[in-house]
């Protein structure tokens, strides 16, 4: 029989069923090879003076100490055969808990861009279908006062202190279950009612904006004792449908559309600093909950007048 000894150390790669094809032959053939060798020389070489008595019958000593040499040989490349298969399979084991890894932050990165069901329909379709929401509360923000103070920091300064702010606004905006849409420059753009419908997501979205004013007037009084100047926020809210959908193939981004999102930003640049303006639409939802003050109507460019509310605070339930 001819013994060809296969290399099945391969380096670099992980076991295949090619590889796994590998052994098992290379295993049989060994075996074959083994069983053959042990019976030509069973009763001989277990008992004292086996060797002579195998001598006498005719086999030279050179060939019976060969194979005495060869067998314990054979049980050795069947230990390095499973010594390979187990390193192979530690490999394997390694690679995967990498891959895994690598794909757990993958799907961290594209919830921090899309909201957990849009994500979750990208990588299983790998496309997204645009979606009608009929209840939605947009929030916007902006900051009085960023442009001067840009002038007078650094830009690395000055991204320093935005984050700051944003870092909070997320972790508000978490809290009550909104989803973060995105900043542009010095505003902010969250939004309740995306992944489920309700009144709840509607009053959210209001506490959400009261305590992102109260963290603005805790930040500027901390600066302020510092001798150094803060932004204050203009807070707008409003409630209707919108349409909300990823756009971009390469570079994702969420994004949502509708005159509801035009009322809300028209709310921020028409409110206070300071104060969470709110609309009529909105405020009928949440005033059995919420303590506002009238603004009565207030002209909107471009569009017909809108009925305002300044929130003022939370009722004390009874």
């Amino acid at each position: 029989m001819e013994l060809k000894i296969l290399n099945t150390a391969i380096p670099g790669e992980i076991e295949t069923s090619s590889m796994k094809e590998i052994d098992k032959k290379l295993r049989s053939d060994l075996n074959t090879i083994l069983l053959t060798l042990e019976q030509m020389t069973e009763g001989y070489f277990g008992e004292s003076g086996a060797l002579d008595e195998f001598i006498r019958r005719g086999y030279t000593e050179e060939i019976g100490t060969s194979l005495q040499t060869v067998i314990p040989m054979i049980h050795k490349m069947f230990d390095l055969i499973e010594e390979g298969a187990v390193k192979r399979n530690l490999a394997l084991e390694l690679l995967l808990r990498q891959v895994d890894e690598e794909r757990r932050k993958s799907d961290r990165l594209l919830l921090n861009i899309l909201p957990e069901y849009v994500a979750e329909e990208l990588k299983a379709t790998n496309t997204t279908i645009p979606r009608y929401h009929d209840l939605v509360t947009v929030l916007f923000t902006d900051m009085k006062g960023f442009t001067k103070m840009a002038e007078r920091m650094s830009p690395e300064e000055l991204v320093r202190e935005l984050e700051s702010c944003f870092e909070e606004f997320d972790n508000i905006s978490a809290r009550y279950g909104l989803e973060r849409i995105k900043t542009i420059g010095d505003s902010y753009m969250c939004a309740g009612g995306l992944q489920s419908d309700g009144l709840e997501k509607v009053k959210n979205c209001v506490r959400a904006g009261l305590e992102f004013q109260q963290f603005m007037k805790l930040a500027k009084e901390e600066k302020t004792r510092a001798g150094r100047d803060y932004w204050e926020a203009r807070i707008g809210i409003h409630t209707g449908p919108v349409v909300a959908g990823v756009i971009g193939k390469t570079k994702f981004a969420y994004d949502i559309w509708g005159d509801t999102v035009n009322i809300a930003s028209r709310c921020e640049s028409n409110g206070s600093p300071g104060r969470v303006n709110i609309s009529r639409a909105t405020h009928d939802l949440v005033k059995n909950t919420f303590n506002c003050e009238s603004r009565g109507i207030v002209e909107i460019k471009n569009r017909s007048p809108i009925e305002m509310w300044f929130v003022l605070n939370e009722k004390k339930k009874i």
